[in-house]
């Protein structure tokens, strides 16, 4: 599976946004069976590489009808993922 980093309007490739420091946070969206799309969605905890999320049994973001509007949803979703961790790590 290839994922994509996200940019911000202006933003250097490969530059943090200040919510995501110490966290890779990789999205993409690919399409689905019935022509829409879902969000893809890679986070890992930089400080010991471990990825919080797919995980078992995590959900799947969408399906959404446009590949902008999954690319989004896997972001925002990434964004509380990142605030979840930094409220309540797990090890």
């Amino acid at each position: 599976m290839q994922y994509n980093t996200p940019r911000a309007g202006g933003q250097e490739p490969g530059a943090e946004e200040p919510w995501s420091e110490g966290f890779k946070v990789l999205v993409t969206a690919k399409p689905g069976v019935d022509g829409r799309f879902i969000g893809m969605l890679k986070v890992v905890r930089q400080a010991d590489r471990r990825v919080i999320f797919p995980f078992p049994g995590a959900p799947e973001i969408g399906p959404f009808d446009t590949i902008e509007q999954a690319r989004a949803a896997a972001l925002e979703y990434g964004r509380k993922v990142v605030a979840d961790d930094r409220r309540n790590p797990e090890r």
